[in-house]
């Protein structure tokens, strides 16, 4: 006789429990297969995770297997559970660092019911969009009528003869300190090579040259100067003037004049056509920018002027302000409002959109001005140009608010060619909701394989606050913690998302806390402010304490964490060391995907992952025996010999940073042998 559905479900809660050990503690996590889903996942990622932008996201994957395997018996077949077997209704899963969202999304679709918590409001609105997307209606007729209201009345600005511009180049001119001549701050003086055409323009009259891929001079046929392709007045932000050869950092100027000022030189067009087909590059045509291109953007900006004047527009005002800030370039470059770093065609656009989105009601709002604020990654003065690829490179493609001295503007209503248009953004939130509701997971070298979720009826919960007071969950609630919390003084998140506050604050999705609040209580250490590596310290030691009086009796800990220097596994160990957490078990995972900017050169592409239960008290005095250190050596010898020649190898780096973190493990390890003859302190270890 079949059990009816009601009765499995109950039987499902009934089930779902955390275990004495877990599959993951027993080392059957099938690490080498993990790898292969990284890599699946960075060629191809989640629709749900690139709806918007959050920084350095752990990959879905990882946390999938990780809550499956700190949640199974060893011996579980990890394959079944992966594919759809898993089944964690019933049990509460915390992530007191939650920033994009990642392991709560994951959590949810297993069937758990989620909590989320952080001191930055974009990464909750972010996170809460993520758990709310399989509600999401279909946005296609809400873009329909935003582009009759919004991008028809920009279409006139974005045309060249009877073309359509796709691209607008712009250049940082600057005033000689030196001898008070203008010029132009190009790095060089190429727009593309796809290794088989290089496209140059003359460094005298801008004219642009079609030549073959690499070539390294040219003499313009228009006026016959010699250009140098690849030598530009600026290198590695240094401007050096042509005229008289004084040379100063960009950045000086900035200090000493404020914002940018800019110069249209060129566009990119393809011609005007119906349907939905792609513009294929050879129809994509490089254009010495007119003076009709420039009294096109005049107008654009006398428009913006009047909308704003008749209050058609929505454009925030907010200064920018980076006093304690760990990178206060924004301010030095002379930024001084976060508008600044738009220009008027940029801000007309923005505006008049803002203002129709606001009054849009209110849970239509919510999910169209998320796809609204990813769209600012591309159309900001600090989006550039990759050449070998021909499309934009947005913001934040390097996790720093980086100057960028040729900026590039997108036509931000085009359909048929162009990243980053505001039709392509409601498309990623299109395309995250089908995700949420129809998940697929990865199986064999090129297929995906749909897995069915259990995310229904389940009321998470994303709170604003910081891991160190989790006051809004009981004591002893949580089966769960898995989380990724921040790594000392690697970059701050919530300097950058600054970025997107404004904006979503204008359309009234975000908390309207202070933002000083919000970087007072972030945690990050700047090793070249007094007290900052102690504050770190305390603040994770408080986080600590509040995820060991929250998870209950029988749970468990999941994290991950990476940094090459030793006081960063200092401060971990310490702020662990207070509560009566102790580690069970430490083992490396991948946490990037090897794909992207920040994978190049090289550098460590593998995370430390501990897993942590209650024990009987704090660790007075943080120690390890010198057969622990023998120990540890051999672990990860073991893994570079395994994991080294994977498709993302466990390289020296990976290991140097695993060698510090299992010797932290030795420390807060939860069995101990007692006897040893010489012990070392952990400071000393780890150096």
């Amino acid at each position: 006789m079949l059990m009816p559905l009601k009765q499995k479900e109950k039987m499902a809660r009934r089930s779902a429990r955390v275990h004495r050990q877990s599959l993951v503690e027993a080392g059957q996590l099938p690490i080498e297969q993990l790898v292969a889903f990284a890599i699946r996942e960075g060629r191809r990622p989640r629709p749900i995770y690139t709806a918007h932008k959050w920084f350095a996201r752990r990959l879905g994957s990882v946390f999938r297997s990780l809550l499956i395997g700190v949640a199974s018996k060893p011996g579980a077949d990890f394959d079944e559970l992966y594919y759809g077997g898993a089944d964690l209704t019933g049990l509460k899963v915390l992530d007191p660092f939650v920033g994009g969202g990642t392991s709560v999304f994951e959590a949810s679709r297993l069937g758990a019911t989620a909590y989320g918590c952080d001191v930055d409001p974009v990464a909750c609105a972010v996170s809460r969009m993520e758990l709310g997307a399989a509600d999401l209606p279909d946005l296609g007729p809400t873009l329909v009528e935003l582009k009759s209201k919004v991008g028809s009345r920009l279409a006139e600005f974005h045309v060249r003869d009877d073309d359509l511009v796709l691209h607008h180049f712009w250049v940082q001119v600057v005033e000689c300190a030196g001898c008070g001549s203008h010029f132009d701050a190009h790095p060089n003086h190429v727009l593309a090579d796809d290794g088989t055409t290089r496209h140059a323009f003359c460094s005298a009259c801008a004219t642009i040259h079609e030549l073959p891929a690499r070539t390294a001079s040219f003499e313009c046929s228009s006026c016959g100067h010699h250009t140098d392709c690849d030598r530009g007045p600026v290198l590695r932000g240094r401007a050096e003037c042509p005229h008289c050869k004084h040379g100063d950092q960009l950045i000086e100027y900035g200090r000493r004049n404020g914002p940018p000022r800019w110069r249209l030189f060129a566009v990119e067009t393809i011609a005007r056509g119906a349907g939905a087909r792609v513009v294929p590059m050879s129809e994509r045509t490089f254009r010495k920018a007119t003076d009709e291109d420039v009294r096109q953007y005049d107008r654009a900006k006398a428009a913006l002027a009047e909308a704003e004047l008749a209050g058609e527009v929505l454009i925030p005002g907010d200064e920018i302000d980076t006093s304690g800030w760990s990178d206060e370039r924004l301010s030095a470059y002379g930024y001084c409002r976060w508008r600044d770093l738009f220009n008027a065609r940029q801000l007309l656009h923005l505006g008049l959109l803002a203002k129709e989105i606001s009054l849009l009601p209110p849970p239509l709002r919510s999910a169209v001005a998320m796809a609204f604020s990813d769209h600012l990654t591309t159309n900001c003065m600090m989006a550039s140009y990759a050449g070998g690829w021909r499309r934009l490179t947005p913001l934040f493609s390097l996790r720093a608010f980086r100057h960028i001295q040729r900026p590039v503007e997108l036509n931000p209503w085009i359909e048929r060619a162009g990243r980053g248009t505001f039709p392509n953004a409601i498309r990623k939130l299109n395309a995250a909701a089908a995700y949420a509701r129809s998940p697929k997971e990865p199986i064999g070298t090129k297929a995906f394989v749909d897995v069915p979720t259990r995310a229904h009826r389940r009321k998470n919960l994303i709170h604003m606050g910081t891991a160190g007071n989790l006051a809004f969950l009981a004591s002893g609630s949580i089966d769960i913690v898995m989380t990724d919390p921040p790594y000392f003084d690697n970059i701050a998140y919530s300097e950058l998302a600054r970025f997107f506050g404004p904006w979503l604050k204008c359309l009234e999705v975000l908390d309207t806390r202070e933002q000083k609040d919000i970087l007072a209580n972030s945690l990050v250490a700047n090793r070249s402010r007094a007290g900052s590596v102690e504050r770190y310290t305390e603040g994770l030691g408080q986080a600590f304490e509040e995820i060991a009086r929250v998870l209950k009796r029988n749970g468990i800990v999941a994290f991950s964490y990476r940094h090459t220097d030793a006081p960063a596994w200092q401060a971990l160990a310490e702020a662990i060391a207070r509560t009566d957490l102790r580690i069970t078990s430490v083992l490396p995972m991948p946490g990037e995907a090897g794909s992207g900017l920040h994978a190049q050169g090289e550098r460590g592409l593998w995370d430390a992952v501990f897993i942590l239960r209650h024990g009987v008290g704090p660790t007075p005095v943080l120690q390890v025996s010198e057969q622990e250190v023998t120990k540890v050596e051999a672990e990860v010898a073991a893994w570079l010999d395994r994991y080294g020649e994977l498709a993302l190898p466990f390289n020296a780096i990976d290991a140097a940073a695993l060698r510090r973190a299992a010797l932290v493990g030795k420390a807060l390890a939860l069995r101990r042998k007692q006897g040893c003859s010489e012990w070392i302190a952990l400071e000393s270890a780890l150096r």
